[in-house]
């Protein structure tokens, strides 16, 4: 799992001290980009060549052939999918999100809205398609998705092998609320994760490469 922190920057001419004065109704601002990178080493598979194991569920117990099939059983699991044991990946990676050396220096109380959020895929060499990818924001100290402090805000649609693209992140019902809600929120860091699981089957071929994304947002900070 990567951190990286990510220090947002708000470039505004609107005044010449830098600042958003409080009788300017709305400023439209960009957060730069937030680059999330998953190789196939994220999956902690076996060393087990080039291909999937074929092993009948009737002759294991797939759930407890773990490290036959992983090499790190807290990431990645087995189970019988059908007549041969699966495999399947968590992928979970982050980035700290820093908003105080921008909106520290705001002039008076502002509220920040979310105007757009989507993710562009920069480079992709993954020779399978990615699962959706579910968005989670949380607390700083937060660094597991699976806790109870992180907030699914919304779903990266499915992209296709070895394509580069940009996607619109698809909210979550209350999902943009609870984003701007963090943002707002600015003396404090927090983090966005990227959530998915790939699943392989028996006799599939083990994946390759990778895909690198980033996170391209536009909100705007409203005076009041």
């Amino acid at each position: 799992m990567r951190s990286r922190a990510v220090a947002l920057a708000v470039a505004v001419g609107a005044s010449s001290c830098g600042l958003i004065s409080s009788d300017i109704d709305d400023v439209k601002f960009s957060l730069p980009e937030n680059k999330f990178e998953v190789s196939v080493s994220d999956f902690r598979l076996a060393g087990f060549g080039s291909k999937v194991p074929e092993v009948p569920c009737e002759q294991v117990d797939c759930a407890t052939e773990g490290t036959r099939f992983c090499s790190d059983t807290s990431r990645c699991s087995a189970s019988c999918g059908g007549d041969l044991c699966q495999v399947s990946a968590r992928i979970s990676v982050f980035e700290k999100v820093d908003l105080r050396p921008t909106l520290s220096k705001l002039d008076g109380k502002v509220k920040v809205s979310i105007d757009s959020v989507r993710f562009d895929v920069t480079d992709n060499s993954l020779s399978i398609d990615t699962p959706p990818l579910d968005v989670f924001i949380a607390p700083f100290t937060v660094t597991d998705a699976g806790n109870e402090g992180a907030k699914r805000v919304g779903t990266i649609a499915p992209v296709p092998a070895k394509t580069v693209l940009a996607s619109k992140l698809e909210f979550t019902e209350g999902g943009k609320a609870t984003m701007e809600e963090f943002m707002a929120n600015y003396e404090t860091e927090f983090n966005v994760f990227l959530v998915g699981q790939v699943t392989l089957k028996g006799g599939q071929d083990v994946p390759t490469g990778g895909i690198v994304g980033t996170i391209k947002a536009v909100a705007v900070a409203s005076a009041f």
